[in-house]
C-alpha cells in the first residue's frame, strides 16, 4: 500500500481512494471550477476527504464579502 502526504499534512493510502476512512482520499479542484477553474491537472490535488469535504463549504462562504479564510485562499492561490 502505497502512503504519501496531503497539503494539509494527512496521510493517504493509494487504495483509498474514494473511501471515508483513516486514510481515504479525493480529488480536489484547487480553484473550484464554479469560478472558472478547470479539470486540468495542475487545477487538482489529492486530499484527505476530511479535508476536502471541510473546503467545500468555503465556495458559498468566498462570495460573502469580509470573509477572511476565503480571502487567504485566494491569496495562496494566486501564488501558485
Amino acid at each position: 500500500m502505497g502512503f504519501r502526504q496531503d497539503d494539509f499534512g494527512n496521510i493517504l493510502a493509494f487504495d483509498q481512494f474514494g473511501k471515508r476512512s483513516e486514510y481515504g482520499w479525493e480529488i480536489d479542484h484547487i480553484h473550484p471550477v464554479a469560478l472558472g477553474g478547470s479539470d486540468a491537472p495542475g487545477n487538482l490535488r489529492a486530499l484527505h476527504w476530511r479535508s476536502n469535504r471541510s473546503l467545500g463549504g468555503l465556495l458559498g462562504n468566498e462570495m460573502k464579502a469580509g470573509n477572511a479564510l476565503a480571502q487567504a485562499i485566494r491569496a495562496r492561490n494566486a501564488l501558485k
